[in-house]
């Protein structure tokens, strides 16, 4: 016959082993956020584990709510620039970027015009056509 002993388990081991798979879950979900470049590295992360007991009233059952609960760093803000302006079709807005739209880099690869981003009505506006003197000048000189 076993003994008290020898049947001995730890107490995540309750709910046939269900409260060590969900504490395992939330673990994994905060060394994401502790590893995640997204998110600032000094706030400090929590896992609580709260058991709730609770008897019945004629004391012999205990009933056991177990829950965790995780306290993560939130994501870092996204940070950009924009310009607004007004084009055919009503408002937009584009990134500004550091590059100049059609400079070549070193590794050979073009940097694209902004996108148009849609203001307001969701209608994207057109463009202003673009000139084609630049093409004629790259087009003489070729």
């Amino acid at each position: 016959m076993a003994t008290l002993e020898q049947n001995k388990v730890h107490i995540f081991d309750i709910g046939r082993g269900a409260l060590m798979e969900e504490v395992s879950s939330q673990l994994e979900k905060v060394a994401e956020n502790l590893y995640d470049r997204n998110t600032p590295h000094k706030p400090t992360r929590k896992l609580t584990v709260e058991l709730e007991l609770s008897i019945d009233e004629r004391r012999e059952i205990v009933d056991v709510k177990a829950h965790t609960k995780t306290t993560l760093a939130p994501s870092k803000p996204v940070e950009t620039r924009l310009t607004f302006g007004k084009e055919r079709g009503g408002w937009g807005a584009s990134e500004v970027s550091v590059h100049t739209p059609g400079q070549m880099s070193l590794d050979g690869s073009v940097e694209p015009p902004p996108a148009l981003i849609a203001v307001g009505g969701g209608k994207t506006p057109e463009p202003a056509p673009e000139s084609t003197h630049t093409e004629e000048r790259i087009e003489e000189n070729a």
